[in-house]
Order: C-alpha cells, then structure tokens, then sequence
C-alpha cells in the first residue's frame, strides 16, 4: 500500500501486539529481568541474525564431514584387503573351500549382520 507519508527512520520500529502477545513478552521480559522493549529488541536481532550463524554452523559442520569421511575411506579399503587375505588364508590352509571362505569374511568382517 504506498502511501504519501515520510517513511520513519528504521532505526526505531514501533509495533502494536494483541493483548495475549503483549501479556507473553511482559511475563517472559520479566522473567529475563529485562523492560518488554528492550526484550522485544533482543528477540528481533536474535531472529535477525541468526540465520547467518546457522549458515556458518552448517558450512563448519560440512567441512567436518568431509574430513571424517576422508578418514575413513582408507580404513574401508583396508577393511576390504584384511577380509580378501584372511579369504585366501582358510583357502590355502584348507579349512574352507572359496565359497564358504568368501561368506565367511563377508559376515564376519564387512558386514556382521548378514549372518545366516
């Protein structure tokens, strides 16, 4: 809605709530020990600001799991390598044949909870 009126400086933002909401923000200014404007004030920059704070978390939290799974991609290669010698161990030493070698590692040491 334009209107003609000179717009207020945004420095000072004026606001009526319904009685239910202004009654909420005496109770909780209070229990912050704090004057409902000034409370008022703190929720609205807090609100304000805190999408760019959670951005940053996220960013923070996306480059920790990046470094995590850098660390542990060597280990599922190493994972792989132990389970293909110890297959070729009880072949060799003829405790197993290929197969059961083979099912053998799979359920005991890349996935437990494929056993049968």
């Amino acid at each position: 809605m334009p209107t003609n009126k000179k717009r207020p400086d945004a420095t000072h933002i004026t606001f009526r709530l319904d009685p239910a909401t202004a009654g909420q923000m005496e109770r909780l200014a209070a229990e912050a020990d704090q004057s409902p404007n000034l409370y008022a004030k703190d929720l609205v920059t807090t609100a304000l600001t805190a999408g760019d704070e959670m951005r940053h978390e996220l960013a923070l939290l996306r480059v920790e799991v990046a470094k995590a799974r850098a660390a542990i991609e060597p280990l599922g290669r190493l994972r792989g390598d132990l389970a293909s010698s110890i297959n070729l161990l009880l072949v060799k030493a003829g405790q197993l044949t290929p197969e059961q070698a083979d099912r053998w590692t799979r359920q005991t040491l890349i996935d437990p909870r494929t056993k049968e």
